[in-house]
């Protein structure tokens, strides 16, 4: 009889996180006193967290885990790595290096999910040995409550178990979520086995065979996030934010500066327990309470360190010479490569002398580095001791992993009489002509029968034309060619049979429309122009925004929902696949079984020298016979209702989803789906001090077209890129960085050889790159 004993520390689910915490210290001493005590008995345990928390034991532990007596999962937290794929790889990285800094060897991953991550990566990370802890796994089963059963107080339920162990060779998995392995347990269960024949031997999971148990066929998709939409939702944008984070402060150390008091690491092992909990069931409500104030503890804790970082950089940046007043506008990006993207930001006018006295402001230009003229708008102000505007722009090739110096120029007051020059950077009195629109024109298509009832309009803005049928809502959005890129986009409810289990959907195939309510024009300026289409489903007011730019190649859409309706249903986007078709979907590290499962983030297809992408931020997307589906919200009923009685899961007011559509040349396409964060910008007041920075500079840039740049994060030994090729050919990107060497290196950074300006990459394989900067210093030396 071979028993694998196991326990699932999950760091959030049954009970508070407090109560959790204790629980898990409570298991963990357990664990090494029956190990200690049994000279045969062996247990596995699923994640590193407890063992981090309590460095008082890392040597009992590591010297069972010397002994094979102890087996420790790699995965920190055991985050899901198909729904949070950015964050697993911080996930497995953080798990490696608590247990290589306490001594231990693991390459045994146990995931709680559908699936699992790439080939690539496991490569990379050392890991050999994945375990679904639910479903079964190659030879053993952890969902399995086989062992518990046997070790039941109820007769019935343990002679059925003892007939079931009878006739099967398979390791029986022994344990559960938060399961203690106390030697009352281990002593009933040596008696019971005795009583039947049979001798125990005691496994653990790292004398399983290694490999990657497929899924395909197996897994079921799972709606967790649909159900959940403001937890799902508020996760991602933590997550983004701190991916965000981990560049801004790569950018900064890369520049020269000390960036050691933002050090992300232990901000990352919080989140990541967050993103590893469940939230429903018992005290869900609290749950999901305690997780919102958590979340906002950390998106707090990012802003503050993304501030001052590029406060930092951007008071060092030239400010400029010309007319008193000019304002610098340091805008940041955090990607690895050239970008061209809206930025807003907020700017306070302030007098020559006395601080309220902002009326050198009435009339304003935004100008380039080179004083050439941009469009601007503004989106809001108001006016208390002075003047406070948010404003809006068009930043255009602004460095990879860099910034680039905007100014704001009052217009003066007598341009004849006061000529004055501006030496670059700002190299012209701009001239101040009349505003331009970004929306072009809008076409009404008309019912002549009707006596001039409108039935729908034609926006035109920018790069696209945005086609909305005001009597079904459905859109298209058309390229400037006429070409359809998407058609007939439009949000519904599928009725849901709720003959699945929890998390599952089965569409009875009846589908509730909106109704829609009107069509509006809510936004039109220079830079941009927003569309509304809102109406209702059932009870529930839906709206889909639209917005596109003044000469970007992108299209912004949103979708704010609020349930109100106690029906099964699932709410989807929809749209057509129009000219280019369907194209190749994927996801950070997701494997392409999860791509086919829809569980992608973005989906690039191509013709020609063009590209069409759709990428989502806080939701999937897939192809389901030639059309494009998002699931946004799962109405269902709550898994703690009983018998007849259905108690309805509780939704939030507002939940808010976002995509991006790019039409780009193919070279662009990897780059335009990698949603590594937002352009920012900072606004210098400070026009006397000394400066030492260019009014633009890149602290990184990677060039491809085909490889991903999936993390970039300050460590105490440099600057580490990890890269990914998704694509089923080899590949290659090239570095240029203001470090001063690289080289490759493993999960837990140790060096494995030098690195060349080029790394190639196999199809499918993960590499990371280690780049050393420059100190304070050495930055001063120049």
């Amino acid at each position: 009889m071979r028993i694998l004993p196991f326990t699932l520390l999950k760091p959030r689910g049954i009970g508070t996180p407090g109560s959790i915490v204790s629980r898990a210290g409570e298991i963990l001493e357990q664990s090494i006193r029956a190990c200690e005590s049994h000279v045969d008995f062996k247990l596995s345990i699923d994640t590193v967290w407890a063992i981090g928390r309590r460095r008082a034991s890392l040597d009992r532990v590591s010297s069972l885990c010397s002994a094979g007596r102890l087996a420790i999962g790699s995965l920190w937290a055991g985050v899901d790595p198909v729904r949070y794929p950015e964050a697993f790889l911080r996930d497995v990285q953080l798990g490696a290096l608590s247990l290589d800094l306490a001594g231990i060897d693991s390459s045994t991953i146990v995931i709680d999910g559908d699936g699992g991550p790439s080939s690539g990566l496991l490569d990379w990370a050392g890991i050999c040995r994945v375990i679904f802890a639910t479903r079964g796994s190659g030879c053993v089963d952890l969902s399995c409550d086989l062992g518990l059963r046997f070790l039941s107080d109820a007769a019935l339920a343990h002679r059925d178990a003892e007939r079931e162990i009878s006739s099967t060779e398979d390791v029986i998995g022994l344990g559960g979520a938060l399961w203690c392995p106390t030697l009352d347990t281990i002593r009933t269960l040596i008696e019971r086995a005795e009583d039947a024949g049979w001798e125990v031997r005691f496994s653990s999971w790292d004398a399983l065979p290694a490999g990657v148990p497929s899924g395909r066929g197996q897994a079921k998709r799972r709606y967790f996030d649909a159900i959940q939409p403001d937890v799902s939702s508020v996760l991602r944008r933590v997550t983004q934010s701190l991916l965000r984070t981990d560049r801004i402060v790569s950018l900064g150390s890369l520049l020269g500066m000390d960036v050691s008091s933002w050090n992300t690491e232990d901000v990352w092992r919080r989140h990541l327990e967050d993103l590893a909990g469940s939230y429903t069931g018992s005290g869900d409500r609290a749950k999901q309470s305690e997780l919102h104030r958590s979340c906002a503890e950390i998106a707090g804790w990012s802003e503050r360190a993304q501030a001052d970082v590029e406060l930092r950089v951007a008071e060092e940046v030239d400010a400029g010479k010309g007319p008193d007043g000019i304002l610098p506008l340091v805008v940041f990006n955090p990607s690895t490569h050239q970008r061209s993207d809206i930025v807003e930001t907020d700017v306070i006018y302030y007098g020559d002398s006395l601080a309220t006295d902002f009326g050198r402001y009435e009339f304003y230009r935004i100008v380039d580095p080179q004083g050439n003229p941009v469009g601007v708008e503004e989106i809001s102000g108001k006016q208390v001791e002075t003047a406070e505007v948010r404003i809006r722009f068009v930043a255009e090739d602004v460095p990879a992993l860099g910034y680039k110096t905007y100014y704001l120029v009052p217009k003066p007051q007598d341009v004849q009489s006061q000529a004055v020059s501006i030496q670059a950077p700002g190299a012209m009195v701009p001239d101040f002509p009349e505003p331009t629109f970004a929306l072009e024109d809008v076409e009404e298509r008309i019912s002549e029968p009707r006596r001039g009832l409108r039935l729908g309009r034609k926006f035109h803005i920018g790069e696209f034309t945005i086609d909305v049928d005001e009597v079904t809502g459905s859109i298209d959005i058309l390229g400037s060619d006429g070409q359809k890129l998407l058609e007939g986009m439009r949000v519904e409810a599928e009725e849901d049979s709720l003959s699945t289990e929890y998390g599952g959907f089965d569409p009875t195939g009846r589908a509730i429309p909106l109704v829609v309510q009107g069509v509006d024009l809510v936004e039109s300026g220079e830079v941009s122009a927003r569309i509304r289409v809102s109406g209702q489903i059932g009870k529930s007011p839906a709206q889909i925004d639209l917005c596109a730019y003044a000469g970007l190649p992108y299209l912004d859409f949103e979708v704010a929902l609020s349930w109100r309706d106690s029906n099964p249903a699932m709410v989807v986007l929809r749209a057509g696949l129009g000219c280019l078709g369907a194209g190749r979907f994927g996801a950070a590290f997701s494997s392409a079984e999860s791509y086919e499962a829809g569980y992608a983030s973005w989906m690039i297809s191509e013709r020609e020298s063009l590209a069409l992408t759709l990428a989502a931020e806080s939701t999937a997307i897939a192809c389901a016979d030639g059309e494009l589906r998002s699931p946004l919200l799962l109405s269902t009923a709550d898994p703690a209702s009983y018998a007849y009685n259905r108690i309805w899961m509780p939704y939030p007011e507002d939940v808010t989803y976002a995509f991006r559509l790019g039409l780009v040349e193919k070279e662009r396409a990897t780059q335009v789906v990698d949603r590594s964060g937002f352009l920012s910008c900072r606004a210098i007041y400070d026009r006397i001090s000394a400066r030492r920075r260019p009014a633009s500079d890149s602290g990184l840039e990677i060039g491809s077209d085909s490889v991903s740049v999936t993390s970039v994060r300050s460590t105490s030994r440099g600057i580490e890129c990890v890269l990914h090729n998704p694509s089923g050919s080899p590949g290659e990107a090239r570095l240029s960085h203001a470090g001063k060497e690289q080289m490759y290196v493993d999960v837990v950074g140790n060096r494995v050889e030098d690195a060349d300006d080029l790394v190639q990459l196999d199809a499918g394989q993960v590499k990371a790159v280690m780049i050393t900067s420059r100190s304070p210093d050495e930055e001063r030396n120049g």
